[in-house]
């Protein structure tokens, strides 16, 4: 016997969301024996695109009962039955933690309609309930209402077991016991030939949009965990509905992957990398000419939107005070015009004598701008060229570091006898990215002795 499920919630997050409508249909193997439908009051305020897309609304739910009223009943209807549903993980999921708040273990064995259409329908567009239903001539009322898509998932389920031999709906269940989930989309053999080794990964939504980008030093191993029952990625059931392929990168080196998980975030934003997006930056040091000619210094928090690098940066805005303060003792620069403080009048240490006036214009742009450049230069990082490993035995990689700024990498044989400057002309530049050069910092903090480092 089968319990074949819909369920519609305010949201993807089990943690987060809850139940607005729930419908069970019992399935002897031929045919629909019972149905059991019922809206359900989430107690919180439903999002006008559920709405909207389903057609529940807040008033609709107002005198339903909760979940926990009807979890008793539910718990029975599924009892001794193998649990069916259309993208069975995400309904399972999210009624096993409803379960689980209420103190209830709810563990059923549990099949995917998805993952059997796929194998028993190849080469399809899309596999959503609406595109599969419309591909077999299968009739949907109510789409997207509980009942509607779950006696239609009934009528999928029902062709499904005309065409498959029980032997293949067995190995369903073996695979949902395993310790891995894979997405219904994704075969377990595309998985299987992903490489063991260093690089970036990517997630793809049906039209071929990227919705997460990772990187790992072992690129299959890490994308398995993420399909790992119990792993953090299995709190998030909607990334996991929207997955629908995979595509990958071969770094050689954690510190070129780290790079390009950063750039390929910053480019496209993907909708489930949260980390990165929220990263503290800290704050820079920028030079600018003001009307007059005179070169001068001011401290302002790094952004996304910042396209110039910074001359010097640091992870707080006192320690870029206390670099400029060290600046201004040593070269009697002034610290009106080096960004410590911004009044109208001359700055506070021209009358002690450790500011020679460019405040005032006692001291001409060309002279104040002469001492600040060599001031600058005292403190300017150093650049050169870090080897490491490449994607294979024979490469090797190279990242280019130009005055304390990342610019790049690339990977090239290593028989080849390339001069330094060639090398350089061999890296595509990139945008300046606070991040990637906070990665960078950190990572040779911990690990310069992976590379061999060439000064330029």
């Amino acid at each position: 016997m089968y319990a074949i499920v819909d369920i519609e919630t305010t949201g993807g997050q089990p943690a987060q969301h809850e139940l607005i409508e729930i419908a069970v249909v019992i399935h002897d193997g031929i045919q629909i024996i019972h149905s059991f439908q019922s809206l359900v009051n989430p107690q919180i305020p439903i999002p006008s695109y559920i709405s909207g897309l389903t057609g529940i609304t807040n008033e609709m739910v107002a005198d339903a009962p909760t979940f926990d009223k009807i979890a008793k009943q539910i718990l029975e209807l599924t009892d001794n039955k193998i649990f069916v549903a259309h993208n069975a993980h995400f309904d399972y999921t999210f009624l096993q933690t409803k379960f689980k708040n209420l103190g209830y273990a709810f563990e059923r064995a549990h099949l995917c309609t998805i993952r059997l259409s796929r194998k028993i329908f190849p080469g399809l567009r899309k596999y959503n309930l609406g595109a599969i239903c419309q591909h077999l001539k299968i009739p949907i009322e109510n789409r997207h209402r509980a009942l509607g898509d779950a006696q239609a998932t009934a009528l999928l389920f029902s062709k499904l077991l005309e065409s498959v031999p029980y032997q293949e709906i067995l190995k369903e269940l073996e695979s949902f016991a395993q310790k891995f989930y894979f997405p219904p989309s994704i075969p377990e053999e595309k998985i299987l030939q992903i490489p063991q080794s260093t690089g970036i990964y990517f997630f793809h939504d049906v039209q071929g949009n990227i919705v997460y980008v990772g990187k790992a030093n072992n690129l299959q191993e890490r994308i398995k965990q993420h399909f790992s029952k119990g792993s953090p990625t299995q709190q998030d059931p909607l990334m996991i509905s929207e997955i629908y392929d995979i595509s990958f990168e071969e770094t050689g080196h954690e510190l070129i992957a780290l790079l390009r998980e950063c750039e390929e975030i910053q480019k496209m934003y993907p909708k489930y990398n949260r980390a990165l997006k929220n990263s503290f930056l800290g704050y820079g040091i920028f030079q600018y000419q003001d009307q007059l000619g005179y070169n001068r210094l001011s401290i302002n928090k790094l952004s996304r939107s910042n396209h110039c690098a910074p001359m010097f940066y640091f992870d707080s805005e006192s320690a870029c005070r206390a670099f400029l303060k060290k600046l201004s003792e040593e070269h009697k620069l002034c610290a009106k015009m080096i960004g410590l403080h911004s009044t109208s009048t001359t700055c506070y240490d021209y009358d002690k004598g450790n500011c020679l006036g460019a405040c005032c214009k006692k001291e001409s742009a060309f002279a104040h701008n002469k001492r600040l450049t060599i001031a600058l230069l005292s403190f300017q990082k150093e650049s050169f060229l870090l080897k490491g490993k490449g994607r294979n035995q024979s490469e090797a990689s190279w990242i280019w570091i130009d005055k304390g700024v990342y610019k790049g990498f690339c990977f090239i044989n290593k028989q080849l006898s390339i001069p330094h400057y060639q090398i350089i002309q061999n890296i595509p530049t990139k945008p300046y990215s606070a991040e990637a050069n906070k990665i960078l910092e950190s990572y040779l903090k911990l690990h310069e002795h992976e590379f061999e480092k060439i000064h330029l």
